[in-house]
């Protein structure tokens, strides 16, 4: 999906196509498809410019996130270590894995479900996993909350505020140099790099 088509669906169906596209980002698998933080942050900047209004879109993509990953996880629960069972194999998931993965979320349930809300790559089967391995539920309720109302709040003033003081920024910019900009790039690169290393790390001890 191109940014116009973003922008055209968000000005057009607002709130509900926010809420769908965020909620499926989070439900199981679906984020490997749907750009759920991209429409996210264009929606909030959309709210800078008074298309939409950034105190209703806050607690809609809050709830969209949360229910979203809910979804995913009695999803993992119900069935999905029989499918992964059956059909893990054929991608190199063995139940020795299935094993190790049962006891790393035994011992680190709550920091994956928490941390990994910020990783796109790992957002889409967190919860899901978290079902599979029976993660203890009013644990994963609690932390499911807190992840997707950090997320949602912290994406959704980022875009805004941006979008408010876009030409502030562009001024600042102006005044620092390329340099002070070859910093923070560098700083957001290495940011990046830490993510990818949480990623691999997480799945690999898995």
């Amino acid at each position: 999906m191109e940014y116009s088509q973003i922008l055209k669906f968000i000005s057009e169906y607002g709130y509900l196509f926010v809420f769908l596209i965020v909620a499926l980002e989070n439900g199981a698998f679906v984020g490997l498809f749907v750009p759920g933080e991209t429409i996210l942050l264009t929606s909030s900047f959309i709210a800078s410019m008074g298309i939409l209004n950034i105190y209703i879109l806050i607690p809609v993509v809050i709830l969209a996130a949360f229910l979203g990953d809910n979804f995913a996880y009695f999803l993992g629960r119900k069935g999905g270590r029989s499918v992964l069972v059956k059909y893990g194999p054929k991608f190199k998931i063995s139940e020795k894995k299935l094993k190790k993965a049962e006891d790393f979320y035994k011992k680190h349930g709550a920091n994956i479900v928490l941390i990994g809300r910020w990783t796109a790559f790992l957002r889409t089967f967190t919860a899901f996993l978290a079902g599979v391995n029976k993660m203890n539920y009013p644990k994963f309720f609690l932390f499911n909350a807190i992840g997707a109302i950090t997320w949602g709040l912290g994406n959704c003033l980022f875009g805004y505020f941006f979008g408010k003081n876009i030409d502030l920024i562009l001024s600042i910019i102006h005044k620092i140099g390329w340099t002070t900009l070859g910093v923070v790039i560098v700083i957001i690169l290495i940011w990046y790099v830490w993510r990818r290393w949480l990623r691999n790390y997480l799945f690999r001890n898995m």
